[in-house]
């Protein structure tokens, strides 16, 4: 931007004046006297008294250069003076009397001296009309894609180099502009003319261009002139009916029809005509932009009616540059889309966890032909694609979550959503395990439940299994202000809903202190296989540190390549675990395993010891050497038994069952030998007989049935004679064991009732390996009862035993 700059001194009369109004109104055609500083490139007057001061800018309306334009303007300054002076002609006659008026004498020689630096100035301005300038700058113009585009430069009194820049960037100097085929500077080169030619303009060709010439020694900064922007005009793609060639309309809704008419610019018009007749309501036009070009959107809104069934109905695209419209068409069809109603089997009560949901997706549409989705908060059930769907046990993850039903035909999708609202029990969804307090400091216990309806939290002390039932805190944080040594312990965090099982979490409040080390001082590892050191202890708060050192110096697993540790919170306690790839002969010794809190350090050392490994010989042996004596013993146990079956069978099996008669009868050999057996204190009945002095005959009674577990029956037992006629034998035989006659023979019907008297037994007779019920008056061996058939003997005077088989008591004989 170029500035002319004229300064003088006019004695003037104020701003009133009209030759200050004059200067000051030249430039800008504006009425106000006052403008804006240089700074802001606009003509600026300042007035003081006697004194004006102008700078003009370098561009004008007026077509005249600016060179012409200040000549002009110093003519009228300059006519301005002469004017002036002319009119002081009295005053220049009255010079001969300068001695008698010395004042008139000073104003006309001021008159003279402005005169001459108005002439002054008019030779400067011939001198600034020859600097470097332009005579013709390039402007915003607009063309259409393929044609040719011409951005005029014109600069006169040149020196340097004139180039075109596009973005900033240099085309070059040499007027066929190498690099750049579509691109030259045409013009007379003598006449200062250097005009940018675009050949088949494309859309990459839209910038801002600029005419720069470039330094010299008279003009080191050279010049550059205003920019231009360059807009490429772009026909857009022919429009497109989205869905076409058939339209689906809702019947009596507003339905939207879209047509598109993509990479247009400026922006494409759309216009929409049903049966030739143009659409102004319910239409709208959006625009987006696709990199350099435009896509424009129109949106018909149309409200169908069965009239419109097979209407034809056009989307016409049309830009200001264009002479015909490009045009498309489609056909209307009136449909109408899915109307859902969802239903469900629960209704009486609202939905709780593990019930068993079934929805059902229900309504009309055309046409008819439906496909169905499911969604569970927007996301697609799979494997969901009929009008029902089953939940066979719901959980609490279906808590607010919305389940929708989507029905789909050719018109529309619809969705239909419903919100699952799930009653479910309490559950503990966070809680600190362990936390550490210091004494006399403060502790939080944090519990956070979730249910619905909304959980109620409550905290107890719980001392080892017993829970107090004290509430210490409704709050989910359960806050002790200052911590003894009776905080200590376990606490619990109780969660309940109403009519749900409550739940509960404990958590341990433990003094902080050093760790305490609880290792296995001694662990075994296989040289070549894979080993590991644990290190246990119990730290309150958590570590800050695990070291494990070995000889001194710590383990650098990156370096060794064969260790790495695991570390595992357990809790109260933790876990560091010392991984050996594999195990070489070098890695056995003793290992310090260091583990550092906020209250201290503790370590311990452990020992890794080579486990000796059996070869596989050895073992195959030990484990045939195993099966061949288990098979050996089983095979001993088997034979054992069976022949202790058989001496069972000898001594103690029942008789053959009486005959007809009633009568018993056996051989004496027979006897003996049975004698001989039962006698021996081999036998459980031996031993029994010898205890209580039972004579060996004691088992043969001849009313014994042949059932094998000894119960009564009523019609295998033996008549009263048949019994008489026994003790009568035994009698004679002498069968007495020093405690008196015992009658083991007794008889017994179901349906007899004895009128006898009732014998107690003494206690002290009672031995103590019969069952406890003997002595209670409960079982009916504490008892015996005498009918009116009796013996005519006297009574003895102890009590008689109960027989065996009448006894409730029952002697394992199979040992």
């Amino acid at each position: 931007m170029e500035t002319f700059e004229y300064s003088g001194d006019v004695r003037s009369q104020g701003e009133d004046d009209p030759l200050h109004q004059r200067l000051c109104l030249h430039s800008s055609g504006a009425g106000d006297q006052h403008y804006p500083s240089l700074d802001n490139e606009q003509l600026h007057c300042s007035f003081f008294p006697h004194h004006l001061q102008l700078r003009f800018p370098a561009t004008y309306i007026s077509n005249e250069p600016s060179c012409t334009r200040q000549q002009n303007l110093q003519q009228q300054i300059h006519q301005h003076h002469v004017t002036k002076s002319r009119q002081k002609t009295f005053a220049q006659r009255l010079l001969p009397y300068h001695s008698v008026f010395p004042g008139l004498f000073k104003f006309v020689q001021r008159q003279t001296l402005l005169v001459l630096v108005t002439m002054f100035g008019i030779i400067l301005t011939g001198v600034q009309c020859q600097q470097m300038r332009f005579v013709v700058q390039p402007f915003n113009r607009s063309v259409a894609e393929g044609w040719t585009a011409v951005l005029n430069c014109t600069v006169a009194n040149r020196e340097g180099t004139v180039t075109w820049t596009k973005g900033g960037f240099g085309l070059g100097v040499e007027r066929h502009l190498p690099g750049f085929d579509r691109y030259s500077m045409i013009g007379s080169e003598e006449r200062g003319e250097y005009n940018l030619q675009i050949q088949d303009v494309t859309i990459d060709d839209e910038d801002n261009f600029e005419c720069q010439v470039g330094p010299s020694t008279k003009y080191p900064t050279g010049l550059r002139s205003q920019p231009a922007y360059l807009s490429v005009i772009v026909p857009p793609e022919r429009p497109s009916i989205i869905n076409a060639p058939t339209i689906a309309v809702v019947l009596n809704r507003p339905s939207n029809i879209t047509c598109r008419a993509d990479r247009g610019k400026p922006a494409a018009q759309i216009t929409w005509h049903l049966n030739s007749q143009r659409l102004t309501h319910g239409v709208n036009v959006y625009t987006q932009m696709n990199g350099k070009y435009i896509d424009t959107i129109g949106v018909l809104s149309f409200n169908a009616t069965m009239a419109d069934l097979g209407q034809t109905i056009e989307c016409q695209a049309i830009t200001e540059f264009m002479e015909t419209p490009f045009r498309t068409s489609a056909k209307l069809n009136v449909y109408f889309p899915p109307i859902l109603n969802m239903t469900l089997n629960v209704t009486s009560r609202n939905i709780r966890e593990h019930d068993y949901i079934k929805f059902w997706c229900q309504g009309q549409a055309n046409p008819n032909s439906v496909t169905w989705k499911w969604y569970l908060d927007g996301e697609i059930i799979p494997g969901a694609n009929s009008n029902v769907y089953h939940i066979h046990a719901i959980t609490p993850e279906y808590n607010k979550k919305k389940l929708a039903c989507e029905a789909t035909n050719i018109v529309d999708s619809v969705r239909l959503e419903k919100l699952l609202i799930v009653e479910y029990g309490p559950r503990i969804t966070d809680i600190t395990d362990v936390v550490g307090a210091d004494l006399g400091g403060s502790a939080e216990l944090r519990c956070t439940a979730d249910g619905n309806p909304e959980p109620s939290v409550i905290w107890r002390r719980k001392d080892r299994a017993n829970l107090s039932h004290r509430t210490l805190s409704t709050k989910s944080v359960y806050r002790i202000e200052e911590v003894n040594t009776q905080s200590f312990g376990f606490y619990e965090c109780i969660a309940s809903v109403i009519s749900f099982p409550e739940v509960s979490k404990e958590t341990l409040l433990w003094r902080n202190e050093k760790p305490e080390m609880k290792s296995v001082k001694q662990q075994s590892a296989s040289e070549g296989e894979k080993g590991k050191l644990e290190c246990l202890a119990r730290s309150i708060p958590k570590p800050i540190s695990v070291i494990w050192t070995k000889d001194g110096r710590e383990i650098n697993y990156a370096l060794s390549g064969r260790f790495s540790v695991e570390k595992k919170d357990l809790g109260q306690h933790v876990q560091s675990i010392l991984h050996i790839q594999v195990v070489e002969s070098g890695d056995f010794g003793l290992y310090n395993c260091t583990i550092e809190n906020d209250k201290g350090v503790s370590s311990e050392q452990v020992e890794l010891i080579e486990k000796h490994v059996l070869p596989i010989t050895y073992i195959i042996i030990g484990i045939i050497g195993g099966l061949a004596f288990i098979f050996v013993t089983a095979l001993v146990c088997v034979l054992y038994r069976r022949c202790k079956k058989e001496d069972q069978g000898s001594v103690l099996a029942s008789p053959p069952p009486p005959a007809a008669t009633g009568s018993y009868t056996d051989t004496d050999s027979s006897s003996d030998k049975k004698r001989e057996k039962a006698d021996s204190p081999n036998t459980l009945m031996g031993q029994l007989r010898q205890e209580y002095r039972f004579s060996a005959d004691y088992d043969d009674m001849p009313y014994k049935t042949a059932n094998e577990e000894g119960k009564r029956d009523s019609h295998s037992l033996l008549t009263w004679a048949t019994c008489r006629k026994w003790r009568q034998d035994q009698q004679t035989k002498g069968n007495n064991n020093g405690y008196g006659f015992i009658e083991p023979c007794e008889t017994y019907s179901d349906t007899q009732i004895y009128d006898g008297d009732y014998v107690r037994r003494g206690e002290d007779l009672i031995p103590d390996r019969l069952d406890p019920l003997y002595n209670t008056g409960t079982g009916y061996s504490m008892s015996s009862f005498r009918g009116n058939y009796y013996d005519t003997t006297p009574p003895p005077t102890m009590t008689r035993l109960t027989p065996l088989h009448m006894s409730n008591t029952k002697l394992a004989t199979d040992v």
